[in-house]
């Protein structure tokens, strides 16, 4: 490996980044892992083989809501596909708060993203005190309920971060299976 003492001498000169690190919030509950990440598809059955027949993936449920969800496991976490194409899709966008009728469909693509929400396993989950903490903090719920996740069936608030991406944060299961 060649070392040229010019080229770190101007690196160390490079100011670094403005980034200032706020404060650290003291949130109603505590992370404690990635539940489940949601990949908007075009093409479920191609996914479905991907992510099962080539990386080995546990599918859990295939095809629900007419096709339009279906939840894999990847060891402790889930990965679900949800396809807006089936009849069910729009309504299930952004973890149920669905799309506006006659609104375009969101991206799918690589290059726009295929994000629709990644999920968030917390405890200490008080759905009146969070919602409260979260509206004080100007991120209102934009919706809850019973929701499907990695470890079954539990209650979860959506909201959405300062560049619209949609958080579930998602609470203990109250049951285990769909």
């Amino acid at each position: 490996m060649i070392v040229y003492p010019c080229l770190l001498l101007v690196l160390l000169l490079i100011p670094a980044a403005t980034l200032l690190t706020p404060q650290r919030a003291t949130p109603p509950f505590t992370f404690l892992a990635l539940d489940h990440v949601v990949l908007r598809v075009r093409d479920a059955q191609k996914m479905l083989n991907f992510y099962v027949g080539v990386l080995g993936a546990e599918p859990i449920a295939v095809g629900r809501f007419d096709g339009a969800l279906s939840h894999l496991r990847l060891g402790s976490s889930m990965l679900d596909l949800h396809a807006y194409d089936s009849p069910a899709g729009r309504a299930m966008h952004g973890g149920g708060a669905g799309l506006p009728e006659g609104a375009p469909l969101p991206p799918r693509s690589a290059e726009a993203g295929t994000l629709d929400h990644f999920a968030v396993r917390v405890e200490a989950f008080d759905p009146d005190e969070l919602r409260s903490y979260l509206l004080s903090k100007g991120h209102p719920v934009i919706s809850e309920g019973e929701r499907f996740g990695a470890l079954g069936t539990g209650f979860s608030m959506y909201l959405r971060d300062p560049e619209n991406n949609t958080v579930e944060l998602k609470g203990p299961a109250s049951r285990p299976t769909l």
